[in-house]
């Protein structure tokens, strides 16, 4: 075959797939996933951590606190049930 002769001519799918990149549109995306912008597990990583931030400020353990959060419940759901 003609490729054997000039192996220099064959084009590796990881090269195929570089040269993709270069496009413009393509290229943003691309480097979009390349810093985990899309990865799920990374944003409900970020959004987990967080919410775990901020109970942990709320929930001091202080008894008054925690007196002040089960009254604090106890109004919304009467507010939602006797609506």
């Amino acid at each position: 075959e003609i490729l054997e002769k000039h192996s220099n001519m064959r084009v590796s799918g990881t090269e195929f797939y570089n040269t993709i990149k270069d496009i413009t549109p393509l290229g943003i995306i691309y480097g979009l996933a390349e810093r985990k912008v899309f990865d799920i597990y990374d944003i409900g990583k970020i959004i987990t951590f967080g919410f775990n931030k901020v109970l942990r400020y709320i929930h001091n353990g202080v008894l008054l606190i925690y007196l002040a959060w089960c009254f604090l419940g106890m109004i919304i759901l009467f507010y939602i049930l006797l609506r």
